[in-house]
This record gives C-alpha cells, sequence and structure tokens, in this order.
C-alpha cells in the first residue's frame, strides 16, 4: 500500500509537471507612426510600390490637415513653419499659409473645447485628371474624458489634392543645402516628411 501510494505520487507530480510545460507564442500589434517605436525593422523603401508609398503619404497629410487632440498647444505647434503639415505643403505655394489662417483656427477652437477628432480616410483614388481623390469620415468627441459618449461621426467627406510626387528621398532642404536624413530621424523629425511629396493645391468640400 506504502508502494502504491509513493506511485501515486511520483505520477501525479509528473502529471502537474506536465500541464505547466507549455509555451507562448505573443503577437504584439504597435501600429506605431515612428519606426522607433515598432518591434519590428522598418520596411525598405524599394519593397513598396509608388502608388503605396503614395497613399500612404496622402493618408498623413489629410490626417495632419484635419486632427483635433483636447489640447491648443498642439494646434500651435502644427502651425509653425517646420511642422509635418509645413514640410508635407509645398513652400512655393500658398497651401501651408491658407491652412494656418483658415482652418487652423476652428482647430484650435475645438481643442480649447477638449474635443477630439480622428481623421479616418476610407479612400485614395488617382481619377483621371491632376487630383488625388480623398474619401473620408471624422469621428468627433465633443465630451472630454468620457469612454462611454459615442462620437459623432461625419462620413464621406471629400478632399481633392494635387501633388509634386517622386518615389525617393529627399537630398536637400527647403534653402537647399544637403539634407541629412539620418541627423533628421535620429532628432525626433517625423519619417513622413522626408520623402519627394509636396502637396500643391488642397480642394475640400
Amino acid at each position: 500500500m506504502l508502494a502504491l501510494a509513493a506511485g501515486i505520487a511520483i505520477l501525479g507530480g509528473k502529471l502537474f509537471d506536465a500541464s505547466r510545460n507549455f509555451e507562448v507564442n505573443s503577437v504584439i500589434f504597435q501600429p506605431a507612426d515612428l519606426s522607433r517605436d515598432r518591434i519590428e525593422k522598418p520596411i525598405a523603401l524599394d519593397v513598396l510600390s509608388e502608388e503605396t508609398l503614395r497613399e500612404r503619404l496622402v493618408k498623413k497629410f489629410v490626417y495632419e490637415y484635419l486632427y483635433v487632440l483636447p489640447d491648443t498647444e498642439n494646434v500651435k505647434r502644427r502651425r509653425r513653419g517646420d511642422s509635418v503639415l509645413a514640410r508635407m505643403s509645398d513652400p512655393t505655394t500658398t497651401v501651408f499659409k491658407e491652412w494656418s489662417e483658415k482652418i487652423a483656427p476652428d482647430l484650435e477652437k475645438l481643442a480649447g473645447m477638449q474635443v477630439l477628432r480622428r481623421v479616418v480616410v476610407r479612400e485614395v483614388t488617382n481619377p483621371p485628371g491632376e487630383y488625388i481623390k480623398v474619401v473620408y469620415d471624422l469621428h468627433t468627441w465633443d465630451v472630454a474624458n468620457d469612454i462611454t459618449c459615442p462620437p459623432q461621426i461625419t462620413k464621406d467627406k471629400i478632399m481633392f489634392i494635387r501633388l509634386d510626387f517622386e518615389k525617393g528621398l529627399r537630398q536637400h532642404t527647403t534653402s537647399g543645402s544637403r539634407f541629412n536624413i539620418r541627423d533628421f530621424l535620429e532628432n525626433g523629425g517625423d519619417p513622413a516628411t522626408i520623402f519627394r511629396f509636396k502637396v500643391l493645391e488642397v480642394v475640400a468640400r
């Protein structure tokens, strides 16, 4: 009886250890804008098609053009001449100036009211002509710090964008000096602004 009891105890111990012998394969979803915040290596530029790169940059521009955080300082930073939106706009046109004068004041007002607004780009198409058509929705939360408050959704907004785009990286700054991409990114520069992508005109409706 003693030997049987000892055998049962040993078998029970082995089964217990076996039940703890498992593997965990972790998967982390981290849709960060900056490559330094991602766990995987950045995608090589030559892997992306010209159409895919252009579409991603267009989405980034539209997002920068319209999003709202409940922070007025955020809008003020975006109105500076070295902001992401400014760098993605052609300096020889009035794109950034018009945004700063006509769009930014409304964004700053919403930010002061503690509004949060997301921009969801649903479609980027290139119809005949020189303009790219962007269809997007606006998701707006009017009540701050209340996760139970549903957003107001404005659907099927349309923006037409005229671009100067070529697949590749910028070689020079707006002043004509050599553009050091490594230094720019290491100092926290936004990767979306290192490409040969400039918005020449925006028509929103």
